[in-house]
């Protein structure tokens, strides 16, 4: 009557996918009824498959503003019905990829209480996870988020690139041009200089130009790409002088500054077409041949036969 074991075993097999994606569907309905307000005193829960509600929690949250109204109110729910407390003790898991969910949603939460366990996660030895932390913090954002990537770099633990780009995101006004003013973060001033540079605020030149004139050789190298990135024709009379900088790294780097400065004559950079070092001059090569090709396309410009 029932039919055979393997016949209901196979239909089960075929109605999974289906029950799933009417599973999927029903809490991504729930979702924006918690967002738009209509159901906000709806306790959320993420049902017998929490990693499928994680990753949709995560997808709806993520291009919500900071502080925005949906954001508020999916955090409420959650907090309703326990789950926040759970994703937060996903950090702690022994599983890297329940940590890895938990890191991804609570950056998509915006949620600040969460900074100190993120940070923990920036000195663990994994680098998806240190990449995952730094992100969350990133979209976090604010002064305890930009606290603790300052001191994730300090621990130097694996590549600084992507706390750098984090920092960038999470810092406030002015927060990079008094950490490099900060003679107790001398250590990651290469850093701070380029996030400095990544958040393209001309704010901080004066900051850049001191480095660039005073740092070590990295954090010349580092200072003269942010400037470039600002395209301040103010400081094009610095990246000329760096231009005889003793590290073919800094004349390298000042020399592709300079490209986008309508301020500096095509002469200084033909300087570096008899530098002593090859990459030098094959920089300065491809920044006279960029400038040509942008001046062509401008009306009355030069033009190649």
């Amino acid at each position: 009557m029932g039919g055979s074991p393997t016949l209901r075993a196979g239909s089960d097999a075929i109605l999974l996918p289906v029950r799933r994606a009417v599973d999927r569907a029903a809490f991504r309905r729930r979702l924006r009824g918690v967002a738009s307000g209509r159901l906000e005193k709806q306790a959320l829960q993420l049902g017998p498959a929490p990693d499928e509600a994680l990753s949709l929690l995560t997808a709806e949250c993520r291009p919500l503003l900071v502080g925005a109204p949906s954001l508020r109110r999916l955090t409420a729910a959650l907090e309703r019905s326990g789950e926040l407390g759970s994703i937060l003790d996903g950090l702690d898991s022994r599983d890297r990829e329940v940590q890895l969910r938990s890191a991804r949603l609570l950056g998509a939460l915006r949620l600040e209480v969460a900074v100190p366990w993120l940070e923990t996660l920036l000195a663990n030895r994994h680098r998806r996870l240190r990449s995952a932390a730094a992100r969350a913090l990133g979209r976090i954002s604010g002064v305890r988020a930009a606290n603790a990537l300052v001191r994730g770099l300090g621990w130097r633990r694996g590549s600084t690139a992507r706390l750098a780009i984090e920092l960038a995101r999470a810092s406030p006004d002015l927060y990079l041009e008094a950490g490099l003013a900060d003679p107790r973060l001398r250590r990651i001033r290469a850093s701070l200089a380029l996030a400095l540079g990544l958040r393209r605020r001309r704010s901080g030149l004066p900051a850049l130009l001191a480095l660039l004139e005073s740092g070590n050789r990295t954090e010349r190298v580092v200072s003269a790409r942010a400037i470039g990135w600002l395209k301040a024709d103010a400081a094009g009379a610095a990246l000329v002088y760096a231009l005889g900088d003793p590290d073919w790294q800094v004349r390298n780097a000042a020399t592709k500054a300079i490209g986008p400065l309508t301020g500096v004559a095509e002469s200084e950079i033909s300087v570096g077409l008899m530098d002593r070092n090859a990459r030098v001059r094959r920089t300065a090569s491809d920044v006279i041949r960029l400038r040509w090709r942008l001046a062509s396309q401008v009306p009355g410009g030069p033009r190649w036969r």
